[in-house]
């Protein structure tokens, strides 16, 4: 059992299920048109990075060196995070989330850069849906409305990615909703 589930358990709540992602990169279409999206960020900022250096070392002109290399500094965070860290931390998720189903809740607890716990209780209604991919199942049980900043409306799929054995904690989700679990 993953150190503190007990921590966070309400009173008469019962583990009876916990996992992980399994290793490996999946959604690597998503995640190669990310890295496609991200390379001209990339290389502008290492230019911009280059073109400000240049301008404050080289030149003497501090005031628009730093500038530049502040603006730089910014796409090539941004490129790097979408060239490679994605690569990364998709590979490492196995290691950084854990999952927990008691007999009310279903935990994702994610320590990656800092520590987050979500909750989100099974209900009579609560929408579940198995998706079996090759080697591994995805079992979503709560979906995210949100606006973005021009107004579209986008929603995000939450559930246990990438585990092995969905069609096992998918049942035992169905007894929740029925109270035979």
């Amino acid at each position: 059992m993953v150190e503190g589930w007990d921590s966070v358990l309400q009173q008469g709540e019962r583990l009876i299920w916990e996992g992980a992602p399994l290793p490996g990169i999946r959604d690597r279409g998503r995640l190669v048109f990310l890295s496609l999206f991200g390379v001209p960020f990339l290389v502008l900022g290492l230019a911009g990075t280059g073109v400000g250096l240049r301008h404050a070392v080289w030149l003497g002109q501090w005031g628009l060196g730093l500038f530049t290399l502040a603006i730089g500094l910014i796409f090539l965070l941004l490129g790097y995070t979408l060239v490679f860290h994605q690569w990364v931390e998709a590979a490492r998720a196995h290691r950084t989330t854990r999952y927990a189903l008691t007999t009310r809740t279903a935990y994702i607890l994610r320590a990656s850069h800092r520590q987050t716990l979500e909750a989100y209780p099974i209900q009579p209604d609560t929408a579940l849906e198995l998706v079996r991919g090759e080697g591994y199942d995805n079992l979503w049980f709560h979906t995210r409305r949100e606006r973005d900043s021009d107004g579209d409306l986008s929603t995000t799929r939450i559930g246990f990615e990438g585990i092995k054995d969905g069609a096992e904690v998918y049942r035992l989700m169905r007894g929740i909703q029925t109270g035979t679990t």
